[in-house]
């Protein structure tokens, strides 16, 4: 036979039919009359099928079909080398590869895309013995008429294809010519003769009785179809939301005329009908992907996917089928189900035996989908049948993934984010792509939202009843999620700009971290990583939403010998408990834990809690100085406050706390203390990097510091306004600065004041290259730190005076020092 274009050279092959040669030795990929297994045939005879229909399914899958029987190519569920290749009824699909840009009309053909086995011809072309998986005995190559078997993927030729179309021509003189065909080839025959004649004769269906919430969705369809003629109109949506029924209010119209048919080879029929031009198409189809995107052109605007009901249209589908005359707790029963229209009809016919709402909410709580059916079990009127049927679809079949990446959405109550699935899972994103593609085919997962994979309430509980994650696939999430949690616990001590980015990250994972901590501690096993994440976590609830209930269930099952773990678990315990206002408990837990801090010689632990215990007796004795009427008082109280929270990096709480501060000593008449509070604002919009803010800050300070005459406040304000400079590298004002800061601090006997001074003049001229000059000031002030018994201060400039050394390389005096 003739062919009338040459070989495919795209990176993937059309729809159609073609011969398929091999590169190497020219032969014709053929089936013999009576015979299951593919041959290679030198070449074309008409006792020979050598004409093979192919389908892309999906990226690089492809279905490949025998011509004229139409039966599908396929191998042995577990591959092996030299195993044939043949024909049979069951569904296969097939990965078909370019060799290279190099040679582009060239093709590999693999059972499955990590396959190291291709499609090949049997070797022994020398007429040696060669055996062929199945056979008991080897058979002389002669025999094997080149039979199309399995080969470890090399470079050779033999293992490289060509596809080259067959015409319709040609493929009807074929029809004509071969009386062994079980059926025609020609594309509209075959796919009519495929078509059972009784599903074009039937009665429309019936306008529903009972439709609520559809009103919109239905008007837009219809509109769509009768003026924007002929419509092509998708109806998608999970399993059980009410595609058909909506499809039906549509069919009765009056202006509508309407055809069905089964759904066998929809896809074919599809494409079909597409080339009529006055045909209007309205199918409905689970899953939230519109079927045949490339080669159907759909009505725009299409239809969105059919949405649950809102939860008045639930509540009014539920009354209709069962009217209440007390509908108290109907609205937490259709919400439990997430509105889906099945479900709320499925328990709307049980509140027909007199059981309440919140009867039936109760049972649903424990019985989840079980509760959810009827006796004919069918997809319409029994949820876990519509659920079943989706999971059981040959597409969840052909992706073992699909189902590992649903059990792990569901697991979590909050959903997965799109950009932790992959982590969570172990699995590479297009692993992930490829799955969740799968899953919202078959309206397992509704589309993304806020960047998040979720499921039905219903589709859920099915999924955690009858296929609950392995030890593997949970050792996976708890450890995503402990990580997680214990990176929340940085929030408690860092400045509020990494606050925001952390918050940020973990806010929208808390549902799902306190579901992880929650089952981690019912299964508590003295693991001391998960105590850790669920106090690293507390504290972070602690700047959100304060919440005691994880720590106080780790407090009760925590009996560790660690007794650090312990005073940190009743510090956060504590602290939280602060937050709330309940008092007396958040002493007792900061009392215990400074006590126990102190036996363990954990200084740095008990003054933590002394500190809480301070801030707590300062907002009592805030409390009662608002009580008396004393508002200095209660003033001095919020100053303290705000600079321990200063102290603390928690730079949005003593803000708060040092302007409302600031605005009550102004109220009294206290200029001093007021201006004090401005130098610490301006020192917080100094740690955050707001040195405007900061500076202007800092200079109306001074100024009030001077019209009130004190010397010591001037002073430290000049200090600071050094420190901006410094920060901002310009050193001639930050030196200038730091110079008469020192000045002024001497005149009025403040040594702290003045050793601070000498430590930034000498960093200064450190950074200047000075180095003489840096280990003059160092020095001088390392000594008027001693002399005050300022040991800190005193390390600190010992450690500069090291790094000079150390750039001077002399490295003995470094390391002296």
């Amino acid at each position: 036979m003739s062919t009338s274009i040459a070989f495919v050279n795209d990176e993937h092959i059309p729809d159609g039919y073609y011969t398929i040669k091999n590169y190497g030795l020219a032969s014709l990929v053929a089936l013999r009359p009576r015979e299951k297994e593919l041959c290679g045939s030198v070449r074309a005879s008409q006792e020979n099928s050598f004409v093979w229909s192919i389908t892309r399914v999906s990226h690089g899958k492809y279905l490949i079909k025998s011509c004229p029987n139409g039966l599908v190519v396929q191998c042995a569920a577990v591959p092996q080398e030299n195993g044939v290749i043949y024909v049979d009824r069951e569904s296969f699909y097939w990965e078909i590869q370019q060799v290279s840009p190099i040679e582009p009309d060239c093709y590999m053909i693999l059972p499955k895309r990590e396959s190291r086995l291709v499609w090949s011809l049997a070797d022994g072309q020398d007429g040696t013995s060669v055996r062929i998986d199945g056979l008991d005995q080897p058979l002389p190559s002669r025999q094997l008429k080149h039979q199309v078997v399995f080969a470890q993927c090399t470079s050779n030729r033999r293992y490289w294809w060509r596809f080259m179309r067959v015409t319709d021509q040609e493929i009807e003189n074929i029809c004509d010519t071969s009386p062994s065909a079980s059926q025609p080839y020609h594309a509209t025959v075959h796919i009519y003769l495929q078509i059972s004649v009784s599903a074009l004769e039937f009665e429309p269906p019936p306008f529903p009785a009972f439709l609520f919430g559809r009103d919109d969705f239905i008007s837009t369809a219809v509109d769509l179809i009768l003026h924007k003629p002929p419509a092509r109109l998708a109806i998608l949506g999970p399993g059980g939301v009410g595609k058909t029924t909506v499809a039906a209010a549509i069919f009765s119209w009056e202006a509508i005329d309407i055809w069905d048919g089964d759904q066998q080879n929809m896809l074919k029929l599809l494409k079909l009908l597409d080339g009529y031009k006055q045909l209007t198409i309205v199918i409905t189809m689970r899953g939230f992907l519109r079927p045949a995107a490339s080669s159907i052109k759909w009505t725009r605007p299409a239809l969105n996917p059919l949405q649950v009901l809102s939860c008045d249209a639930a509540m009014q589908a539920f009354k209709a089928i069962t009217p209440l005359n007390d509908d108290t707790g109907l609205e937490k029963l259709v919400e439990s189900v997430e509105y889906l229209p099945l479900a709320v009809v499925l328990l709307a016919h049980l509140g027909q035996m007199d059981i309440s709402p919140s009867e039936l909410l109760e049972m649903w709580l424990k019985e989840k989908t079980g509760l959810l059916s009827q006796n004919s079990g069918d997809k319409s009127d029994c949820l876990q049948t519509s659920i079943s049927l989706s999971l059981h679809s040959p597409l969840m079949l052909q992706n073992h993934h699909a189902l590992k990446v649903l059990k792990i959405i569901c697991y979590l109550p909050a959903g997965v984010k799109q950009d932790s699935l992959h982590y969570i899972a172990g699995v590479t994103q297009l692993t992930i792509l490829r799955a969740t593609e799968i899953l919202l085919k078959t309206g397992l997962v509704n589309p993304l939202q806020h960047g998040r994979w979720k499921v039905l309430s219903p589709v859920r509980h099915y999924v955690l009843q009858y296929y609950s994650c392995n030890m593997t696939e949970t050792n996976l999430i708890n450890k995503f999620y402990l990580k997680l949690a214990e990176i929340s616990g940085s929030v408690h001590n860092t400045d509020s700009l990494d606050i925001l980015a952390n918050i940020a990250m973990v806010q929208d994972e808390k549902d799902n971290v306190v579901h992880i901590l929650d089952l981690c501690l019912k299964e508590f096993d003295e693991n001391t990583d998960v105590v850790i994440a669920v106090i690293s976590f507390t504290w972070f609830l602690v700047k959100t939403i304060p919440s005691t209930h994880l720590v106080e269930k780790a407090i009760t099952l925590c009996s560790s010998s660690d007794m650090k773990i312990r005073c940190e678990m009743l510090r956060v315990f504590g602290e939280t408990n602060r937050m709330l206002s309940n008092d007396v408990k958040a002493k007792e837990a900061l009392k215990e834990a400074q006590s126990q801090s102190q036996q363990i010689g954990d200084k740095r632990g008990a003054a933590w809690c002394l500190q809480s215990l301070a801030t707590q007796a300062l907002q009592e004795a805030q409390s009662q100085f608002q009580q008396i009427g004393d508002k200095r008082g209660a003033a001095r109280c919020l100053q303290d406050l705000g600079n321990i929270h200063r102290m603390l990096n928690e730079y949005s709480a003593a803000t708060k706390a040092l302007t409302e501060a600031q605005s009550q000593f102004q109220q009294v008449g206290d200029k001093r203390e007021a201006a004090w509070c401005l130098q610490s604002l301006g020192n917080i919009h100094s740690a955050l990097n707001k040195y405007s803010a900061a500076t202007e800050a800092l200079t109306e300070a001074q100024s009030q510091f001077q019209q009130i005459g004190d010397k010591l406040g001037a002073a430290q304000c000049l200090k600071d306004l050094g420190d901006i400079h410094t920060a901002s590298s310009e050193y001639s004002a930050a030196a200038e600065a730091q110079t008469e800061a020192q000045s002024q601090f001497q005149q009025i006997g403040h040594k702290r004041g003045t050793a601070q001074c000498l430590q930034s003049l000498g960093e200064i001229h450190y950074d200047l290259d000075d180095y003489s000059a840096a280990t003059e000031a160092l020095a001088e002030a390392q000594s008027q730190f001693q002399q005050i018994g300022d040991m800190l201060g005193a390390a600190q400039c010992l450690q500069s005076l090291g790094n000079i050394h150390s750039t001077l390389n002399e490295y003995s005096a470094a390391a002296e020092a």
